[in-house]
């Protein structure tokens, strides 16, 4: 009887074996073929002309989010400056001294343009183009919702 069982166990430790050397191999192969640096990249499934408008539209609203958060931007900015310069002609060493004034305030706290399409400092127009660049990237990396590639 002792023979029976031992052979039972080198039957299951020799296809526990040979299962665990198919995995390893696998695991090589996938390395070596999918994983492998340098590998090129499948090429992009095309997409129907339904889901290239989708896209397309999807772009173009992520440009009109874009333009309407650089509006606000714009307007936001030119509030601001208007305040300050409000608060400089509000204050009374400043109006009463005649080498400062209304030109020092106009000087030092200009009032920035309020439209659409001003001059933003570098951080926030450069925050706001990467929030554009964001959504054209994920609008052509996702297929449109409810739809498949």
């Amino acid at each position: 009887m002792p023979e029976v069982h031992s052979t039972r166990a080198r039957k299951w430790l020799k296809g526990g074996l040979a299962a665990a050397a198919l995995l390893g191999a696998a695991g090589l192969v996938s390395y070596f073929l999918v994983d492998w640096p340098g590998t090129p990249a499948p090429a992009p499934e095309p997409i129907s002309a339904a889901q290239r408008l989708a896209q397309e539209q999807c772009i173009e609203a992520a440009f009109l989010l874009h333009d309407a958060r650089w509006a606000a931007a714009c307007m936001a900015l030119a509030e601001q400056d208007e305040w300050t310069h409000a608060a400089c002609l509000d204050d009374p060493a400043i109006t009463a001294n005649p080498q400062l004034g209304k030109d020092y305030c106009d000087r030092t706290f200009p009032v920035r343009d309020g439209s659409a399409d001003c001059d933003l400092p570098d951080a926030r127009a450069a925050s706001l183009n990467a929030l554009l660049r964001d959504a054209e990237e994920k609008c052509r990396a996702e297929p449109p919702a409810g739809k498949t590639r």
